[in-house]
Order: structure tokens, then C-alpha cells, then sequence
């Protein structure tokens, strides 16, 4: 006979799941990366034909509630193990079992639904299959975009915008793919995006030939979503507590963050460089959301290529979108230190104020204080170069003041030494300096434009030497391109290239306008005349601030 469903729920899962996490969480070792995981795995298969016992005893005990509840376990920890051989060389055997329980009628939990498709979309595009992944990927942003209208009163996910027939027309959210350009070819769009985030499935470490997953398609995905979102977490029964992190909204945020990476991916793969952009601008501004995760350097090299991306279609002001955002992003990293200084002292101060005040009261219990005072008094006026009350009396009164005060810096040394160091400011960095670029230069615009220097050697400072440097050529490669682009469109009559005519072109997740200080995407000059200047003052003025920028990480 079978063992009682409620008892195997609230005491063997429980358990054996905290155990499997703990497999999950271990770090990988070098001569046996997926030992771990292979352990997961194991665990995940015993506990899933213990469960499936108890779903297929119709004789037993078990009620139907019972057997119901068991069959999704059995399920849930098929997707569980599927999941874990994913990231290991197993991968057409994960594949199967992910795809076997998506193809089940569960309305499964956001988070689960997310991680599933994203580690199939993830496989396929590795395997260099475009439109499989696009499937996965697809549904994955129509059920994200549907709990979030759902969140919101079900008030959908934001007005579609146009753009080319394809793939990019198939995404819900904000209509994110508009950007999308009729030419093909290969993408270095995609290089754009950021790293793989840790927590994303590692299927891209090689791939397999295997059966293709089966689906339910963005369209119905979407439905499921609006039907399902309200109770979607609330099926997640307690015992798969274990599987779950601490914060299930920012989990499922994240996962939607890898979406749109892997979309960045795939659209390049499909040679769509324009929608590919249009994700990867989507990942970095979600990355940007959470400065703390983000290895900065990194993060600025990809936003450089993003712009660069732009700056060759003559879409100006997405590039200039784009640079702005690495100075709202450096200054905001800038304050944020700052502002950790000026706790770090403040907490410095009160714990040497305190050390005083104890001294202090230490000096003022002792029951011999005031007669050793005395004493020390009466036995100075006696001795000194002075002699008694002589002129040496305020250089003794100087003299004892010193001695005490370098008295306590002895048994405080350390700290005075520290806030010493804090009053100087802060050391120099070991960093290579990164290069002077002139910031008035990258402020000479043209007339009546707002004058706002577009690259700070402080804030720069923040960077490795070659990723400043970078900085400052993108920003020189924007005017230089700018002048490029009014040579041609206005003297030898060339139609321009840049297809985003004007701020309602650009998706709202494809902005940077979360970040603070980031100027209105509105606003910016490159909007008027698409950037080109119309005259030889406007041409001279891109001249002038092109050139020490692009001559400045020579220097």
C-alpha cells in the first residue's frame, strides 16, 4: 500500500526538497562540475516515484483530492529535475522532462512557467534554431505581459507600435521589436546584450539533437496568463517552498530580464538587428534598475556597443539616449558612494565620541582624580624652566594640553589616523587614470541647444582606463557621424537611414528613463532635423566637439 499523501507532503518533502536546494546551491567543483546537480536530480527522481505511488493507488486510502495533489507534485518535480539536467551535459534528457510537464494542463506558477521557457528558448538558440527558441521566448514574454496587465487591473500591457512583419511583430509587451529594420544579415547586435545572469539556465554550454518541446503559443499563453494570474502563486503548494527564493516578484522580474536577453540573442541569430537592439536596450535598462548587481564596466561596454549600433543608422538620439544613460548611471554610482562616506564618518564620529565620554566617566569615578590633579598642579608650579608662577606657565598649560591630547591618539591611534584620512579625502586609486577628454568640448553643440557636458573625467574615474576611453569616443563618434550625416542628406542630397523619427518610435522598456538624472528622451536636440546640422556654424560646432574626443584616448 501506498503511504499517506498528507504525511509524505508535511514531513518527507519537506525535508528532502531543503536537501535538494542545497544540491542546487552547492558550488560546482572543477574536476566534477555537475556532480551536484546530478545529485539533485537523483533526489528529485526518487521523491517523483513516490509520488507517483501514491497518484496511481486509486485502491488506496487516498482520496481524489489526494491523488490530484500527488500527480502535480510528480509534475512538479519532473520540471524540477528537467530544469536541473539543463544546466548539465544531460540536455536532450532535461529537455524532454521540462516540455513533458509544460505539456501537461497545470496552470503553472509564473515563476515556474518563466524559468521553463527561458531554459528551452535558451537550448534552442544554442542549437542555432531561431524559430523553436522564438516559440519559448515568445510565450514566455505574452504570460509576463498578461500577469502584469492582470496586476494592473487587467488593464493590458500597453499599446502595440508598428514595425516590419516578423518575429518582433509576434511580442506583446509594449510592442518591443518595432525598431525592427528590413535588412538581414549578421548581427553584432546581440554582442550587445549583457552576460548570461547566473541564475540562467546553462543549456547554451552545448547542445544536442532532440525532439522539439511542445507548446501552447504566445496566443494562448497570453489567455492562460490573464486566467491564471491572479492565483498563479497561490497554487504553489507550502512543501514547494524550498524550491522557491525568498522573494518570488523579484525572482520573476529577473526571469523576465533573461527573456528579453535571450530575444536579443535570437533576433540576432535571425539576423533582425534592429529588434535585437531593441531587446538588448530592454535588458540593460532592467539591469540599470539594480546599479548593486551590475558589474559596471561591463554594463558600460554594452550600452558603447548599443549606441554604437544606432550611431551607424543614423538614429541619433537613441544613441545620445544611450550615452546619457552611462553618465546618469556613473553619477548615480558616485552618490551612492558618497553618500556611504558620509555614513562611514558620521558612525566614526559617534564611536569616538562615545570612547571620550567613557574616558571620561572612567576619569571622573576614580576616587583619587581630584587629588592627583591637585598634586600634578601643585608639584608644576614648583618645577619648570619658568620657575614658580614664572613666564613658563603657558608653555606648560600648552605643554600638558599636548601630552594629553597626544596621550589619547596613543591609545586611539588608529582611529585619528583614520579620521585623519577621512578629513584628506580618499586615497588615490591604484586604477590607471583614466583620460582628460575635455568636457567642454563634448558640450559644444549647436546654438541654443542646452549645454551639458557629456563626459566627466570624475565620473569616468569610476572606470578601467580603455572603458573611459571608449566613452569618450563614442561620444566623439556620435557628433563626428552627425556631421557625416548632414554632409550627406543636406549636400549630395542622400536619403537618410534612421528609421526611429521620433520619441513615440522607441518602446517604453527599450528607455533608460528609470534612471536618475537621465534627461527626457524627449528632449533631446538630436530629434530636430534628425540630428544634421544646416549650416557651416553648426558643422564647425560638431567639428570642434568631435575631434578632442576622438584625439583624447590617444593622449
Amino acid at each position: 500500500m501506498a503511504e499517506c499523501w498528507a504525511e509524505f507532503a508535511a514531513s518527507v518533502l519537506s525535508v528532502e526538497l531543503s536537501r535538494v536546494r542545497e544540491h542546487l546551491e552547492s558550488d560546482s567543483d572543477a574536476e566534477a562540475p555537475y556532480r551536484e546537480l546530478y545529485a539533485a536530480a537523483e533526489a528529485l527522481k526518487g521523491l517523483e516515484a513516490r509520488a507517483t505511488a501514491i497518484a496511481e493507488d486509486a485502491a488506496g486510502d487516498a482520496g481524489p483530492s489526494a491523488r490530484a495533489a500527488a500527480r502535480w507534485c510528480v509534475d512538479r518535480l519532473r520540471l524540477e529535475r528537467g530544469l536541473a539536467l539543463l544546466q548539465t551535459d544531460l540536455l536532450s534528457e532535461g529537455e524532454a522532462l521540462v516540455a513533458a510537464s509544460l505539456a501537461t494542463h497545470h496552470a503553472w506558477p509564473l515563476l515556474e512557467a518563466l524559468r521553463a521557457r527561458n531554459a528551452l528558448g535558451a537550448l534552442w538558440c544554442a542549437r542555432d534554431d531561431a524559430p523553436r527558441a522564438l516559440d519559448h521566448l515568445q510565450e514566455a514574454q505574452a504570460l509576463y505581459t498578461a500577469r502584469r496587465g492582470c496586476a494592473a487591473g487587467c488593464g493590458g500591457g500597453g499599446r502595440a507600435r508598428g514595425g516590419t512583419a516578423g518575429a518582433a511583430a509576434a511580442i506583446a509587451a509594449d510592442g518591443l521589436g518595432a525598431l525592427s529594420l528590413a535588412d538581414a544579415g549578421p548581427s553584432p547586435a546581440a554582442a550587445a546584450a549583457p552576460p548570461m545572469d547566473a541564475a540562467a539556465p546553462a543549456a547554451a554550454a552545448g547542445a544536442s539533437p532532440a525532439a522539439p518541446p511542445g507548446g501552447v503559443g504566445p496566443a494562448a499563453a497570453a489567455q492562460q496568463g490573464h486566467q491564471d494570474a491572479d492565483c498563479a502563486e497561490r497554487e504553489s503548494p507550502e512543501w514547494a517552498s524550498p524550491l522557491r527564493p525568498g522573494d518570488i516578484d523579484a525572482a520573476v522580474e529577473d526571469a523576465h530580464t533573461q527573456t528579453l536577453f535571450f530575444l536579443a540573442q535570437v533576433h540576432g541569430l535571425a539576423g533582425d538587428r534592429a529588434a535585437s537592439a531593441a531587446f538588448c536596450a530592454a535588458t540593460l535598462a532592467r539591469q540599470a534598475r539594480k546599479p548593486g548587481d551590475v558589474d559596471v564596466d561591463e554594463w558600460v561596454q554594452n550600452v558603447l556597443q548599443l549606441s554604437g549600433f544606432y550611431i551607424e543608422r543614423s538614429c541619433f538620439a537613441m544613441a545620445r539616449h544611450c550615452l546619457e544613460a552611462v553618465r546618469a548611471l556613473l553619477q548615480q554610482r558616485r552618490r551612492q558612494q558618497q553618500e556611504q562616506q558620509q555614513q562611514q564618518q558620521q558612525q566614526q564620529q559617534q564611536q569616538q565620541q562615545q570612547q571620550e565620554q567613557q574616558e571620561q566617566q572612567a576619569s571622573a569615578d576614580s576616587p583619587n582624580a581630584a587629588a592627583a590633579a591637585a598634586a600634578t598642579a601643585e608639584g608644576g608650579e614648583e618645577e619648570g624652566p619658568g620657575g614658580p608662577g614664572g613666564g613658563g606657565a603657558a608653555e606648560r598649560a600648552a605643554g600638558e594640553e599636548g601630552d594629553g591630547a597626544w596621550g589619547r591618539d596613543t591609545a586611539g591611534g588608529e582611529g585619528k589616523q583614520r579620521q585623519h584620512d577621512q578629513e584628506l579625502g580618499p586615497k588615490p586609486s591604484l586604477r590607471p587614470a583614466a583620460p582628460a577628454t575635455g568636457a567642454a568640448a563634448a558640450a559644444a553643440l549647436n546654438p541654443g541647444e542646452p549645454t551639458r557636458a557629456a563626459v566627466v573625467d570624475d565620473l569616468l574615474s569610476q572606470l578601467e582606463a580603455d572603458v573611459a576611453a571608449n566613452v569618450a569616443l563614442a561620444w566623439g563618434k556620435l557628433f563626428l557621424y552627425r556631421l557625416v550625416a548632414s554632409h550627406d542628406v543636406g549636400l549630395l542630397g542622400r536619403p537618410s537611414k534612421c528609421t526611429i523619427l521620433g520619441p513615440g518610435d522607441v518602446p517604453s522598456e527599450a528607455r533608460f528613463d528609470d534612471l536618475p538624472g537621465m534627461p527626457a528622451l524627449e528632449s533631446l536636440p538630436e530629434w530636430r532635423s534628425g540630428g544634421r546640422v544646416p549650416d557651416y556654424e553648426g558643422a564647425r560646432g560638431l567639428a570642434n566637439a568631435a575631434l578632442p574626443l576622438l584625439s583624447a584616448p590617444l593622449r
